[in-house]
């Protein structure tokens, strides 16, 4: 039932989320640096420490989890059979997209101060989900 439950709301947001940046199309560079924001604290605030969590205990330096991190930034193919470095790659990844394709894109079309504190709305959205979570 969880499954159907997570399935749902990810729908829901990802459908939310297109039909926001349909609609603000002019405000897209707004949209993009929130996305940034929100796509650099997840991993910050959720995936690493999970996989630093998972690491320890499966004895895995935690030096190791974050080569995996690295590798992850640069998309290399992470070992798959562990979830203690399957999440860390994800956590690379995504710390790749936010900071080389989205932000980028939110400071070309914005003025600094709105693409800064777009990205800090959604860093600071992240941070306050998985806190409660």
């Amino acid at each position: 039932m969880d499954a159907v439950i997570f399935s749902a709301v990810a729908f829901v947001s990802t459908m939310t989320g297109g039909l926001a940046a349909a609609k603000l199309r002019s405000r897209f560079g707004a949209l993009a640096a929130f996305v940034a924001g929100v796509l650099i604290a997840v991993p910050l605030f959720d995936l690493l420490p999970e996989a630093l969590t998972l690491g320890i205990q499966a004895d895995i330096p935690p030096r190791h989890v974050m080569y995996v991190v690295a590798a992850g930034f640069l998309f290399v193919a992470p070992p798959q059979w562990y979830l203690a470095y399957l999440l860390p790659f994800f956590a690379g990844g995504f710390l790749y997209l936010g900071a080389s394709d989205l932000l980028p894109e939110a400071h070309e079309k914005n003025p600094p101060l709105v693409s800064l504190l777009s990205t800090l709305a959604g860093f600071l959205l992240i941070f306050a989900v998985v806190q409660v979570l």
